[in-house]
């Protein structure tokens, strides 16, 4: 099989804009995870794009330099059509993600990412948390203007169509808030949730999913909060958070493939805070703590409908540093 793994920063996707360098190293793990997991699956030929900026040198790869981010999609898509399945490695924001998987989706592409619906929802976090609301899971709610105006209590800022952290702030109270926005649109203002701050790795089917690995997220900063390191696999797959696992899957049957939540386990009770439907920096650390290979699970989940009976997750708990 020839497989095309793209990265959209480290492809070349904004390779005229200055290159931020924790996008860009959270960009290289992702992709040279998926790219070294990838090499070690028989019958596989790697293809893959890369920054002309960046001097990236894998064995056994072919890489194509780009020059700037329209050439990025003209070579995405030219690259994409003459290889057997396409893996796109994307943000959320400013719809990146979504803009890349319709071009695709035209072009017939077989994908190993999710569909485009479930990746609409999902990039938005006021519709994501709508959508999770009306199917009874548990989610941090969005404030209207008034209702922030009204609240007293600390809240939390961040951009409706962002990846991760982008713009997230804690603020003292809603009021305090208001003044750090211009457009009240294109924000999500919500409560600020005190508990412990997790993400699962989920593998989905068509109609089934697995946990991969429960995960710590450490979040750093005072007014501005970054996300400083993942450490995969530091918590048990309980029963708790298989069912959840079992209503995000009935609630977002475009799934496929690796999918990343983020939530906040508040005494007991799982608030999901994103739902990621794509790779993310847990990934890098999940061929420490799995049995088989997480790549090639995610390419037999979204190319063939086939998932393990089990996930064998051992006993390890590995670091990711993405600051």
């Amino acid at each position: 099989m020839r497989l095309f793994v793209s990265e959209f920063i480290t492809g070349g996707g904004i390779a005229n804009d200055p290159l931020p360098e924790s996008l860009k190293q959270e960009g290289q793990l992702m992709l040279h995870a998926v790219l070294n997991e990838c090499s070690k699956i028989n019958g596989v030929q790697l293809v893959t794009t890369c920054d002309s900026r960046i001097n990236l040198s894998i064995d056994n790869v072919e890489v194509h330099a780009v020059e700037n981010a329209f050439d990025y999609i003209q070579q995405l898509t030219l690259i994409a059509t003459q290889c057997d399945a396409t893996w796109i490695i994307a943000p959320e924001s400013e719809g990146i993600l979504e803009t890349i998987i319709t071009h695709l989706d035209k072009e017939k592409i077989t994908l190993i990412n999710c569909d485009i619906n479930s990746i609409h929802i999902t990039s938005d976090k006021l519709t994501c948390a709508q959508h999770l609301t009306k199917n009874g899971i548990l989610t941090a709610q969005n404030m209207t203007r008034e209702e922030a105006l009204a609240y007293a209590q600390p809240v939390i800022i961040k951009y409706r169509h962002g990846a991760g952290c982008e713009g997230l702030m804690r603020c003292e109270n809603g009021k305090q808030a208001l003044q750090l926005i211009d457009d009240y649109l294109m924000w999500v203002v919500q409560p600020y949730l005190e508990g412990n701050h997790l993400s699962i790795s989920l593998l989905f089917s068509n109609n089934d999913v697995r946990v991969m690995s429960v995960n710590e997220q450490i979040i750093e900063g005072e007014r501005k909060l970054a996300l400083k390191a993942c450490h995969v696999n530091a918590y048990p797959v309980n029963e708790n958070i298989q069912i959840l696992a079992n209503k995000i899957l009935n609630t977002f049957p475009g799934l496929k493939g690796y999918v990343g939540v983020d939530l906040i386990d508040v005494q007991g009770d799982y608030y999901i805070i994103d739902i990621n439907p794509r790779l993310t920096s847990s990934f890098v650390g999940l061929s420490g703590v799995l049995e088989d290979n997480p790549a090639e699970l995610c390419l037999n989940s979204a190319i063939n409908s086939e998932l393990p009976n089990e996930i064998k997750i051992n006993n390890h708990v590995v670091e990711v540093r993405v600051d």
